[in-house]
């Protein structure tokens, strides 16, 4: 297993992992992908810079692989890399996993992802998280 910040170049190979698992999630040119192959992608998440941190984003582990601690290892890596906060939105029936490996609930966002989690949230519910150390 590999895990590997993905080059820019390469961002239609995880588009493309994620269609396959039949998610809408897209990788855009501002995010770091960051990607773990075994030896092909099987997981993968992004990271946006903004304001003094990161929005995390796009987390995806391929169904068959699920549940074998993926996602834990390649959060791992990718946080341990982050200089400054990390939030991320997400339902709130994956709280806890993400609270098992250090985030905490916020209320006080930054103003451009307090914009957008008003808008998302106008669709469906969503936690705010924020990642400050591991």
């Amino acid at each position: 297993m590999r895990i590997e910040i993905l080059p820019a170049l390469q961002l239609p190979l995880v588009n493309r992992f994620y269609r396959a698992q039949g998610s809408r999630m897209r990788a855009r040119g501002q995010h770091q992908v960051w990607v773990l192959r075994d030896p092909e992608i099987c997981c993968a998440l992004c990271l946006e810079p903004i304001a003094e941190g990161f929005w995390l984003t796009s987390l995806c582990t391929a169904v068959e692989r699920r549940q074998q601690g993926l996602a834990r290892q390649l959060l791992g890596a990718s946080l341990s890399n982050c200089k400054g906060p990390v939030w991320l939105f997400c339902a709130p029936e994956l709280g806890s996993f993400y609270q098992r490996h250090g985030f905490v609930p916020i209320r006080n966002l930054p103003h451009p992802l307090q914009q957008r989690l008003q808008r998302y949230q106008r669709h469906k519910r969503l936690l705010a998280l924020q990642c400050t150390s591991l």
